[in-house]
């Protein structure tokens, strides 16, 4: 377990950590509130996220869930929680109620609260567009009463730039952590760049290492229809596979839970950030993504529990050396030439 209680007692009150994908966020959070008597307050903008951190945090702590089917109104759950000693309130941004950050600010005089910001940079590329209260809940924040710890694997440069400009001056005391800023924790064992204009034959490729139904693949697909339509081409080969689009994820995990791991998920970007899925054989993106950070969100699904896997996409951004991107690009066009496209030891 790393140890990681300095953070309570630095002198900035906005911390700003950067850790690779699967490094264990979850459980510094954890480990935070359970080893001290704070009051924490997390918040992702991912509801999939929020039920793994609250299925975790029930076994240690006190849990308080702004989400789902509460048994008490969300006033009654938030009074419970101030009076606790200690605990962590789980939400989305907007699922905080109005007067929540009043009501933190005025509790904030006689206790400590933490506040945990998950998965920060989507505050950033969703708050501007279709999720504004991302943004609004961010300004809300009393920050100069709070500790607050902002957590991520990706952060690019561009975004990077807009957070010291636009916010910084209204956080007077920052630190940044950068434990692994845009990395995964487990590399693929084998990456595989794929010309885009070879589009078919990744598909063809994928098609025939699903019949060989050995350990489970990941396939993102861009559009919510590809993963309807892959669904089906798999019910009508006799292929198990399970398709998640956004709104899905709970549905997603309630299908895994009952057949287990299948041969092949489809899934649009949803399962792109932080959720733990199955161990994974290969991963592969359908799609040119054009966002660094949701990239490699994408490739960190794999290696959750140690395991090696292969990669294959159209994109490549900084996982892979020059020297390695021409191989990679070459072993994929002598298949094509080979007129095959099976890989060794998948």
């Amino acid at each position: 377990m790393k140890n990681f209680n300095f953070i309570l007692d630095m002198p900035e009150q906005f911390i700003l950590l950067f850790a690779p994908t699967g490094w264990g966020k979850t459980s510094l959070i954890l480990q935070l509130v359970e080893e001290n008597n704070y009051l924490a307050v997390y918040l992702s903008p991912l509801r999939a996220i929020n039920r793994e951190v609250a299925a975790r945090s029930e076994k240690k702590i006190p849990t308080f869930k702004l989400f789902g089917e509460e048994l008490q109104s969300k006033a009654e759950l938030m009074q419970t929680f101030f009076r606790a000693k200690r605990g962590l309130l789980i939400s989305t941004p907007e699922g905080l109620p109005g007067t929540f950050w009043h009501e933190v600010e005025v509790i904030a005089n006689h206790k400590k609260i933490l506040v945990i910001l998950d998965e920060i940079h989507l505050f950033f590329y969703w708050g501007e567009g279709f999720r504004e209260q991302l943004w609004e809940q961010f300004y809300a924040i009393p920050f100069e009463k709070l500790r607050v710890v902002a957590l991520t694997a990706t952060f690019d440069e561009t975004i990077l730039t807009q957070f010291k400009q636009q916010l910084l001056p209204y956080i007077s005391a920052t630190a940044i952590l950068n434990l692994g800023n845009q990395r995964v924790r487990i590399n693929p064992r084998d990456f595989y760049y794929v010309p885009p204009f070879f589009k078919a034959q990744l598909r063809r490729l994928f098609v025939r290492e699903i019949r060989k139904q050995q350990g489970t693949l990941l396939y993102f697909c861009q559009y919510r229809q590809q993963v309807d339509r892959w669904v089906e081409w798999c019910r009508r080969e006799n292929i198990s596979a399970i398709g998640v689009k956004g709104g899905e994820v709970e549905l997603f995990y309630e299908k895994l839970q009952q057949a287990g791991a299948p041969t092949v998920i489809f899934s649009t970007l949803v399962l792109g950030h932080g959720v733990n899925l199955p161990k994974l054989r290969a991963i592969y993106i359908g799609y040119e993504v054009k966002n660094q950070d949701f990239f490699i969100q994408m490739l960190g699904r794999g290696g959750r529990n140690g395991e090696r896997f292969l990669a294959f996409a159209f994109d490549h951004y900084e996982v892979q050396s020059w020297p390695e991107k021409i191989r990679a690009c070459l072993r994929v066009f002598s298949y094509y030439l080979a007129g095959t496209f099976l890989i060794n030891q998948l």
